[in-house]
């Protein structure tokens, strides 16, 4: 008995050095010439440790789907209606002084794709072959970051507000978690944490995608050190609501709500879009033309925002309303706008409403019919 024992034992044994040296000693060199199944297997090693650092157990296994770049550029090409957005986006971006009038958004997003090293939709991670082993050790870090991803799809799977600023609010949830968990892989693992550290203000609509990562990293970070991954865990069931809790995440802990603020239109315009930007998007706007010192004073007395944008039969406008936390903050920036006005020289024409009490509005407009000449006519109707 003794001895049927001790060779079951000795069988265990066995297995958990066998399962531990698969584990812990794929390769820690990625070559050019590295073989597709070892990519698989790297995945699936890199899987397990995702799992034991987020304690959380993938309910079914990742489907890992190796591709090449052009597959994805092909494949990942903007749709019809994701292009018609890019654009009215674009259209918005410019309205606001966000982004100058030469600016191509398409065409930024179309190369921000073809950089990407790997990809998850729903239970599926691409890697693209040529990216990931072009990258070194870094890719450790993106498949456990991606893997994250779909452990958070299998226990949160997360919805998205309608407007910009609570989109931006989960997305860093959802990116700061999986930063997180990527950042305790390489650490434990003596792999350089290679990752997006600071927003480029001299490309403001990029700056917004950057929003998730080098943001969320930070408030996930807090939840992390204030509460482990229970609270991260809690924060997909009471969701961040905007960049503002996100920047400053004591706000969140005593869920501090943006205001609602209302926008009356005139007759005969048609909205196209109505949202609500958020600090962050005040912070970019100032921060590229102002500087990031400027920027953080002036939008930390945020308190909501509602941004149409509308058009009639010749024209297109944006309308921004802000509220602030005191006047002496709507004065900030209502002196900011027009600042970035003079600074631009941009022939917009455009009204900025002295704050009335904590409320401010900004409006812009152009002549649709005549992009190429910004701003050579527009309704005063919407002024007055």
């Amino acid at each position: 008995m003794r001895t049927r024992s001790a060779l079951l034992v000795a069988v265990i044994l066995i297995a958990i050095l066998t399962s531990a040296a698969y584990y812990y000693t794929y390769p820690r060199n990625i070559s050019k010439s590295m073989p597709q199944h070892e990519l698989y297997n790297i995945t699936m090693a890199v899987s397990q440790e995702v799992e034991e650092i987020r304690n959380l157990t993938f309910k079914e296994q990742p489907q890992i789907i190796i591709v090449n770049r052009s597959w994805a550029v092909q494949e990942w090409r903007s749709s019809p209606a994701n292009l018609e957005e890019a654009k009215m986006w674009e259209e918005i971006y410019k309205l606001t002084l966000f982004a100058p009038p030469t600016y191509n958004y398409t065409k930024t997003q179309e190369a921000v794709k073809a950089s990407w090293i790997a990809a998850t939709s729903g239970n599926k991670m691409y890697i693209i072959e040529e990216n990931f082993k072009e990258t070194g050790d870094t890719a450790y870090r993106v498949i456990a970051h991606e893997l994250t991803h779909i452990l958070q799809k299998h226990y949160f799977d997360p919805s998205y507000p309608s407007t910009l600023d609570g989109r931006l609010a989960i997305t860093a949830l959802i990116e700061g978690d999986a930063d997180l968990t990527a950042d305790i892989y390489c650490i434990k693992h003596n792999i350089t944490i290679h990752k997006i550290r600071s927003l480029p203000l001299d490309d403001p609509p990029m700056a917004l995608g950057y929003f998730p990562y080098v943001y969320g990293d930070k408030f996930v970070e807090f939840l992390y050190n204030t509460g482990g991954w229970e609270l991260v865990n809690e924060a997909y069931n009471k969701p961040p609501l905007s960049t503002e809790q996100i920047m400053h995440p004591k706000k969140y802990l005593i869920y501090e709500k943006p205001k609602k603020v209302s926008i009356t239109i005139a007759k005969g315009y048609q909205i196209i879009h109505r949202d609500t930007m958020g600090e962050f998007y005040v912070y970019l706007l100032i921060g590229t033309h102002l500087g990031a010192d400027e920027a953080s004073s002036v939008a930390e007395g945020w308190e909501g925002d509602t941004l149409v944008f509308l058009k009639n039969s010749t024209h297109e406008a944006v309308i921004w309303k802000t509220l602030w936390e005191s006047e002496k903050d709507a004065r900030e920036f209502y002196g900011a706008m027009r600042a970035i006005i003079e600074k631009t020289k941009r022939n917009i024409p455009h009204s900025i409403l002295p704050p009335s009490c904590r409320l401010m509005e900004v409006r812009f407009c152009l002549q649709a019919l005549k992009r190429s000449n910004w701003g050579l006519n527009y309704d005063s109707e919407i002024y007055n």
